[in-house]
């Protein structure tokens, strides 16, 4: 069965308040397992379901705490693994790209959600129209980056 977009999407933050001094590696195991190679195992196995499509897109679902350059040290559990996803993304772009797969980094932004709190600014409503917009806009040339919900792109 050809799938268009495959659209990896497991996020966990795991034990919140680890800090330097207090890290719980079981928990940040966890949170590697769920995020990357979670993510990693889905577009492996499906990989030739969207080899066999006319899009030939894997959106992986990751968060601006993932990205090197805006790094403030919060939640450093989830964002390190989110960096990871990242770099995931950036080296399965260059991998597929003779297959013509598209493959990038997605950022919700900050969402109403279990994980994000009834304090952000986003409804889950607005984030997802945002994520459908970037996803169906997407060519080849896009291939390896990041992009929030908004169509911006995200430094890595």
């Amino acid at each position: 069965m050809a799938l268009d977009v495959l659209f990896c999407n497991a996020g966990i933050i795991g034990k919140r308040g680890m800090a330097l001094g207090s890290f719980d590696y079981e928990s940040w195991q966890e949170v590697f397992r769920v995020n990357v190679l979670g993510a990693a195992a889905l577009a492996e196995a499906l990989l030739e379901n969207v080899a066999a499509s006319e899009r030939k897109v894997i959106a992986m679902m990751s968060s601006r705490l993932g990205s090197i350059a805006e790094a403030s040290g919060m939640t450093l559990p989830y964002a390190t693994s989110k960096a990871a996803l990242n770099m995931l993304v950036k080296g399965l772009a260059a991998t597929l790209a003779d297959r013509g797969i598209i493959v990038v980094a997605l950022s919700p932004g900050w969402v109403r959600t279990d994980m994000g709190g009834t304090g952000a600014p986003l409804a889950p409503e607005t984030s997802v129209a945002g994520l459908r917009k970037v996803i169906d806009a997407l060519t080849a040339a896009e291939s390896g980056k990041f992009f929030s919900h908004d169509g911006s792109t995200i430094p890595w």
